[in-house]
């Protein structure tokens, strides 16, 4: 047997193999979080595959991966050890990146794996969260197919290489993704999706509040009407798409990034809502100006559950936090539910900020109500 590909699987499956009475806990345990789709290649027959050594192109450089290549045809039988265990699989993340003992497996490989079952679908039918790469959706999108399944209600997406985002004027603009493939995909779980997170890969952990979400990857977020956690602190969502994230019923947590234009628009449009997130209780945001935000808290019916709230900016940006604070104050809810707060602001050690307003007893006086 190869080594396990995570920490302690290595003890699991010896417990497994001690005694009867262990061996379905220990490989319940064991199967529960995967990363990837090595540990289910790793069931196929020794004599079905081989394993070869390839060369990829990855965001750091070429690295020398381990690939696998089939010897032979496959047979519906050749996947009974997969449908062993797959039933136990609750969570697929991602090998850790560089992890030599991953395989780097190629969409004609892919491909295979997922026509020659018996019933061709998900070979993981009962996967609740899982962690994919916006580019696994591209072309036929084998990969999350053979993961995605009727139980998915959970899904984290990393996207946006910074070597493709695109600089048009000085602005940097998301490019065009396989966001409706992503839907389709999506869409063939018959489980809402409860939770979603869209996080970016950069180089540098530098980032600016100047990235446009594409209408695409909008309707993909605005598809999802029984979520209750979402998670795109890199995207920039306009007003409409605001508004439509402010009157679902189960949304409990979500982290954006907002231009002070589109908070100015949804305050004096907010007439047209009974409530304003009626049921969010954490929420953070990217955006460099803290007074609409205030403007935000002084709506009716807005924030009634709101339990911790952060605030990050840009560099060179003034805050008016006496504005803020007092926003804050004259919202009932948060005057009595609020238990957290965060304001930061993001810079470079060389890049400090010069016009940051100093805090002070005024600054902070309205707090003092709390």
């Amino acid at each position: 047997m190869e080594k396990p590909p995570f920490p302690g699987s290595s003890t699991l499956a010896s417990v497994a193999l001690t005694c009867q009475s262990f061996k379905e806990p220990a490989l319940n345990t064991l199967w529960r979080v995967i990363p990837g789709l090595d540990p289910v290649v790793r069931c196929l027959p020794h004599d079905a595959v081989r394993t070869i050594e390839e060369k990829n192109d990855t965001p750091v450089g070429w690295r020398n991966f381990k690939g696998l290549r089939f010897d032979r045809n496959l047979q519906p039988k050749d996947y009974t050890r997969i449908r062993e265990n797959a039933a136990r699989v609750r969570v697929v993340c991602r090998p850790r990146f560089g992890d030599a003992r991953s395989y780097a497996l190629d969409k004609l490989f892919l491909h295979i794996l997922y026509s020659r079952q018996e019933v061709v679908g998900p070979i993981l039918p009962r996967v609740q969260h899982a962690m994919l790469y916006v580019n696994d959706f591209e072309g036929h999108a084998v990969y999350p197919r053979l993961i995605i399944g009727p139980r998915l209600t959970s899904i984290d997406l990393v996207a946006f290489e910074k070597s493709k985002i695109k600089v048009v004027n000085g602005v940097e603009i998301i490019p065009d993704g396989p966001w409706r493939t992503i839907k389709r995909v999506l869409e063939e779980a018959t489980s809402p999706i409860q939770r979603f997170k869209i996080d970016e890969y950069r180089t540098e952990d530098h980032w600016k509040l100047n990235t446009f979400a594409p209408h695409d990857l909008i309707s993909l977020l605005r598809g999802f009407d029984s979520l209750r956690v979402l998670e795109a602190l890199s995207l920039n969502i306009d007003h409409s798409t605001l508004l439509h994230f402010s009157v679902l019923p189960h949304l409990q947590e979500l982290s954006v990034s907002l231009f002070t234009e589109t908070i100015t628009y949804v305050v004096g449009h907010h007439k047209h809502c009974d409530h304003f997130f009626p049921s969010l209780k954490k929420m953070r945001l990217n955006t460099p100006s803290l007074e609409p935000c205030a403007e935000l808290f002084k709506l009716p019916h807005a924030f009634e559950h709101l339990t911790a709230f952060e605030i990050r900016g840009e560099a060179g940006t003034k805050w008016d936090l006496y504005s803020f604070f007092q926003g804050i104050r004259r919202n009932a809810s948060l005057s009595t539910n609020l238990t957290y707060l965060k304001l930061w602001i993001a810079f470079y050690p060389w890049d400090l900020p010069l016009n940051t307003q100093a805090i002070d007893f005024a600054t902070i006086a309205p707090l003092l109500s709390f």
